[in-house]
């Protein structure tokens, strides 16, 4: 059994690439795409985990802040038809698979961590299934017995460019050799000020932990002092890269797909 890790969807772009890409995600997660062989391989994906950025920076808006008041009346905000957007792309895989959907720095909810699960009212087609599960960013789960733990990538950013360090897998590492997933918070990462106890840090260790949003896909399995495994997974942003990632349950291997359509350019 398989889990499917995804991140920076970007909807609201206008990008027609990034869009071609996520369809083509879709149906190979539906078992609509390729052979009989890749078809028996999709109906193993026990789950679906979009890690944030499900919406683009371009939705954000930030310019009507400085426009008078009367220019902006009759102005939709561009949120509105990307929310649409991706209500109608959680409808096809909630048909199908169970998703769990986590907020990241662009979307629509509280901007500070620990970021809230996004709100049922804004998804009114998928969230007729029970397939759909609205989570919180970081987000923790017990999946067939194994624990997942992440992030949509903002606690490991905001180390990556505060610090010397070269990739956002070190940065995931170490964090997690020190047992907090982000010491950088309340200094320069916005968060929800705690007054008794904080919740990132990390009270028992994982077996997979991930990082939404990354330049690029990377992943280590790595071996703790006591026998503990875990595995690091950097999920590459999608609409930059057109990479998911599917992490095997049974053995904690992990491995990229990459759904490119015919406009993107080969490496």
């Amino acid at each position: 059994r398989f889990v499917l890790l995804v991140s920076g969807l970007g909807l609201g772009s206008g990008s027609g690439e990034t869009l071609l890409s996520t369809q083509l995600l879709l149906d190979v997660v539906g078992g609509h795409l390729g052979a009989e062989g890749h078809q028996r391989a999709a109906a193993l994906i026990a789950r679906v985990l979009l890690a944030g950025n499900l919406l683009s920076h371009h939705t954000q808006g930030r310019d009507t802040i400085n426009k008078a008041k009367y220019l902006t009346k009759k102005t939709q905000a561009a949120s509105v038809e990307a929310v649409k957007m991706l209500d109608e792309i959680l409808l096809q895989l909630c048909s199908s698979v169970d998703v769990d959907v986590m907020p990241g720095e662009f979307d629509p909810t509280n901007y500070t961590l620990p970021q809230q699960p996004l709100h049922r009212c804004m998804l009114p087609l998928a969230s007729a299934y029970s397939t759909l599960h609205l989570v919180t960013n970081p987000y923790q789960a017990d999946l067939d017995g194994v624990r997942f733990l992440g992030t949509s990538g903002q606690n490991i950013s905001d180390i990556f460019k505060y610090s010397s360090m070269e990739d956002h897998l070190e940065i995931m590492e170490w964090t997690l050799r020190a047992g907090h997933i982000s010491p950088t918070a309340p200094d320069t990462l916005g968060c929800y000020p705690f007054y008794t106890s904080d919740p990132f840090i990390l009270t028992e260790c994982p077996h997979v932990y991930f990082c939404g949003n990354a330049p690029k896909f990377q992943s280590k399995l790595l071996q703790g002092e006591e026998g503990q495994k875990v595995l690091l997974v950097a999920v590459p942003e999608f609409s930059s890269t057109q990479t998911a990632c599917l992490v095997n349950l049974r053995d904690l291997s992990c491995q990229a797909i990459t759904c490119s359509g015919f406009g993107a350019e080969e490496d």
